[in-house]
């Protein structure tokens, strides 16, 4: 009358295949996902660390430091002494090692003065043109006042004063001009919105349980 009845276990078998067959389903998904995912941290990583080698300044003050003291890195990686050459009287050559420009007290007071301007914080600032100069001629007027008023404890040739102040504006305009109208963080904001685009390009589409 009623006609023939579905066998109750096969449905019940249909809807358990199904249940398996959607849990593969979503653990390949998750599995497929998972490497973009990895992609994107070691990216990030790789990132980050390009972010700490450009912000650490740390061999810009090694470089004032022993250009203070005349030395020169040589073809094996190592700080050594410069020397000048001159032929004698008598026609022979004669090496003589520079002296230092300051000694170790100059080169204390300059370096600790100059790390104030390298760093992280001021990198990161928002600075205009106007204060960007206006720190710089507080540090020339500074280093200035300085240099001329204790040369003498310094050991400082009076020639090489001029010198020494170029070099430490060389030294520290480049950090103020990255911070120039908020440059760094925007630099570093577009390269993290880069690295997401990249990993959004990459990610499978998510698919539903009927494959639409």
């Amino acid at each position: 009358m009623f006609g023939k009845q579905p066998n109750p276990y096969v449905f019940e078998e249909k809807i358990e295949n199904n249940k398996l067959k959607t849990s593969k389903d979503i653990a390949l998904m998750d599995a497929a996902l998972q490497q973009p995912d990895e992609a994107y941290q070691r990216k990030k990583e790789l990132n980050d660390d390009l972010t700490r080698w450009q912000q650490d300044l740390e061999n810009d003050l090694e470089v004032l430091k022993y250009d203070l003291m005349n030395y020169y890195k040589d073809e094996n990686g190592q700080w050594s002494p410069q020397y000048y050459y001159y032929t004698d009287e008598k026609g022979k050559k004669q090496a003589v090692q520079l002296p230092p420009m300051t000694n170790s007290l100059g080169a204390v007071r300059i370096i600790n003065l100059v790390k104030r301007y390298l760093s992280r914080n001021l990198m990161m600032s928002n600075l205009d043109t106007p204060t960007i100069y206006r720190i710089m001629r507080g540090l020339v007027l500074t280093l200035v006042l300085n240099l001329g008023e204790n040369y003498e404890f310094y050991e400082i040739d009076e020639s090489n004063l001029k010198l020494i102040v170029k070099m430490v504006k060389d030294t520290i305009e480049p950090t103020l001009y990255r911070a120039l109208n908020n440059g760094e963080r925007s630099y570093l904001n577009t390269i993290n919105r880069r690295i997401e685009q990249y990993v959004e390009t990459q990610q499978p589409q998510r698919k539903g349980i009927f494959g639409v």
